[in-house]
């Protein structure tokens, strides 16, 4: 008996088939989730990249923050200390509400025994500035390198302070704060002269001192003080003096003397 011819049945077709669409299925999950992966890994570097530039903002704003904080508190500080810096120098100023009635120009000192040698000159300015030169000669005082003898010298700077009207002929101040040009105990030679610089005499040691006016009676003032002048005078002092209270020194302002035709 001949066998039947085998054939492809209906329920094959459609098992085949419905193969083929569960493989297309998988191929297009298989699609979807790589090309879905893609997106999130980009996704996700954009968000990085976002969060990053987020940072370094933050970072710069902060930076930014701090430096112009530092830079307030910095010129704060400077200003505060500018100012403070200020006042202190208004504090160590002379505070010199009365003036010297020396004129415009000042007037010029001497204080000298008239003997030996020695003398100090002082320029006062009518603001208690002043400047000054003490200057002592020794010719006897010689060596191999200074044959022509030894001088002792002090010229300096410095000024009167809490200045007060006593009287209509009577100032009285303070010595402020002084300097010398060359530091006490330096020595040099020039022009075959030894010069040893010293401190002011007539300045040095004093801490009070009086102007007196050319109007000031004589019987007001002390012998030591009168011991420092050659002057002939009469009643009042005939010129414009500075007496160093504490070192009993006095200087006197000789100019007037010969201005005045010799006195009182």
């Amino acid at each position: 008996m001949d066998k039947e011819k085998k054939g492809t049945s209906p329920k094959m077709v459609i098992g085949i088939v419905c193969g083929v669409l569960a493989l297309l299925g998988i191929i297009a999950v298989g699609v979807i989730y790589l090309f879905m992966g893609k997106k999130n890994e980009e996704a996700s570097e954009v968000t990085t990249e976002v969060v990053a530039d987020s940072k370094e903002e933050e970072t710069a704003e902060a930076t930014a923050t701090t430096e112009a904080t530092t830079e307030a508190t910095t010129e704060a500080t400077t200003t505060e200390a500018e100012e403070k810096t200020t006042e202190e120098k208004k504090e160590d100023a002379p505070a010199n509400s009365v003036e010297l009635p020396l004129g415009t120009s000042g007037k010029s000192f001497m204080f000298s025994s008239g003997a030996g040698g020695w003398s100090t000159m002082l320029e006062v300015k009518s603001d208690g500035s002043f400047s000054g030169l003490y200057s002592d000669s020794d010719m006897g005082d010689t060596g191999e390198d200074y044959p022509n003898g030894t001088v002792y010298q002090s010229e300096f700077t410095g000024t009167f302070k809490n200045i007060t009207k006593v009287d209509d002929n009577t100032y009285k101040m303070e010595l402020g704060d002084y300097k010398t040009v060359k530091a006490n105990g330096t020595k040099e030679i020039k022009d075959e002269i030894k010069f040893v610089y010293t401190e002011p005499y007539g300045i040095e040691g004093g801490k009070t001192f009086y102007l007196y006016t050319d109007k000031k009676p004589k019987s007001e003032v002390t012998e030591d003080f009168l011991s420092w002048t050659w002057l002939e005078m009469k009643d009042t002092l005939g010129v414009y003096a500075i007496y160093n209270e504490d070192m009993q020194e006095g200087f006197f302002a000789y100019d007037d003397y010969w201005d005045n035709e010799g006195g009182n």
